[in-house]
């Protein structure tokens, strides 16, 4: 059975403005249609272009941006920031980085909210999902990314190439070729709708949730 969006609160945190967009914004999208609410964390460095870009697309996409203007890196700092805000929002899904992700930012970045969400779990067993989202080419460390969860964007993939589209600091075109393509070729792969993202359900505490993503 799988969690309703609606009044329910999404919750993704991510190493860069434009990850969002990139590894899970129909997702977002379409769990705002549905009536639910959202949240991204981002860490910018304090990187006042790529902030207002990330403010551009949280329009785009409706969700509510927390910039935290520090890099990703696994310190007591991020990960008791990131656990208040866990703590504070008590949301129903999380959502970060591959844990096997190629990119050395987002492992550090899973690492943080791997460790900052434990309390708050055990004080409000919230989230009720933690989950993985994709990385490039769906080539993790020393393996491929085999999602559990399959989300149909099919009706969301055109505001999702929009909101990437604000990032004009970025490589635009690169990065919306990519999202296009890998949301293509994972929804051929697992004979899924036109369009999909794919995430990985992660164990908080040991524990794997029975429910899934609508």
């Amino acid at each position: 059975m799988g969690i309703y969006p609606k009044d329910k609160t999404m919750m993704a945190v991510y190493s860069h403005p434009d990850d969002a967009e990139v590894w899970s914004g129909g997702s977002i999208a379409k769990w705002n249609s549905m009536g639910g609410i959202s949240h991204v964390v981002c860490f910018s460095n304090g990187d006042s272009i790529r902030e207002n870009e990330a403010k551009n697309s949280a329009s785009i996409l409706g969700y509510n941006l927390h910039l935290i203007s520090r890099i990703c890196l696994v310190t007591e700092e991020n990960i008791k920031e990131i656990s208040e805000i866990i703590n504070n929002l008590t949301p129903d899904i999380l959502i970060t980085h591959y844990y096997s992700d190629t990119h050395p930012a987002h492992r550090s970045t899973f690492e943080i909210v791997n460790s900052a969400v434990i309390k708050p779990w055990i004080k409000n067993r919230k989230p009720e999902i933690f989950l993985c989202s994709n990385t490039y080419n769906s080539l993790g460390m020393s393996e491929v990314f085999e999602p559990t969860v399959i989300v149909d964007i099919s009706e969301f993939i055109k505001v999702k190439e929009e909101a990437i589209s604000q990032h004009r600091s970025q490589h635009v075109e690169i990065l919306k070729n990519m999202s296009l393509t890998q949301a293509k070729s994972l929804a051929d792969r697992y004979n899924k709708a036109k369009y999909v993202e794919g995430f990985i359900q992660v164990p908080i505490n040991g524990k794997l949730a029975n429910t899934s993503l609508f």
